[in-house]
């Protein structure tokens, strides 16, 4: 999928934040996001700048993909969440609030 550069930082943001949500960062959500940053080719300097997860500016940005985009988003998210073996409530809730 071709998200441009303002949908995939929104992405990574809401990659971080998953990884982040059960206080648990586990190898494999590590390994996870660098696959996702490296499909996205995105360089070191580049990953400063991607903004932390903005719970309105972040799902806005989201909503305004298209349809093809979001659900491919959202499976991106859910594989995070489930990388680890265990997909966390707090994860979960995640997600959803963006969908």
């Amino acid at each position: 999928m071709n998200f441009n550069k303002s949908e995939q930082h929104a992405i990574v943001s809401v990659l971080i934040a998953i990884m982040e949500a059960d206080g648990v960062i586990h190898p494999n959500e590590t390994a996870y996001l660098n696959k996702i940053l490296s499909d996205f080719s995105t360089s070191e300097s580049e990953i400063e700048e991607i903004p932390v997860f903005d719970s309105v500016v972040t799902p806005l940005t989201l909503k305004m993909m298209t349809k093809n985009k979001r659900v491919e988003a959202r499976k991106i998210f859910v594989g995070m969440a489930e990388c680890d073996g265990y997909s966390d409530p707090c994860e979960i809730k995640i997600i959803d609030s963006i969908f």
